[in-house]
């Protein structure tokens, strides 16, 4: 039977422990900023919304993270300019954040 002894393995387990919540949040943030990117120039090239990632079942706002959002808007906004999308669960303006029950008209 082989035993490793590693007096730094502890702390070696808490430092990936402690890096690894923002490394999601950035990996959530850069997959929402290509997402939006992608449906930014799908809707200039198509003036169709319909086919819109965020719009296809299960892929609105409630389904993903804050970060994801963020990260959606700034991709879409990059892209669109002033405007932004009001369909279903999924409503912002690009020079705001998500629609909420209290700041939607």
């Amino acid at each position: 039977m082989f035993r490793v002894l590693c007096q730094f393995c502890p702390v070696i387990a808490i430092l990936v422990m402690i890096g690894a919540p923002s490394a999601s949040a950035k990996t959530a943030y850069q997959s929402g900023f290509k997402h939006g990117v992608t449906d930014g120039k799908l809707e200039i090239k198509t003036q169709v919304s319909a086919d819109l990632y965020i719009l296809q079942p299960g892929q609105g706002f409630p389904n993903h993270t804050d970060q994801f959002i963020q990260g959606y808007m700034d991709g879409y906004c990059s892209i669109k300019g002033l405007g932004g999308l009001d369909i279903h669960d999924t409503a912002f303006e690009c020079t705001e954040g998500p629609a909420t029950e209290n700041n939607t008209e």
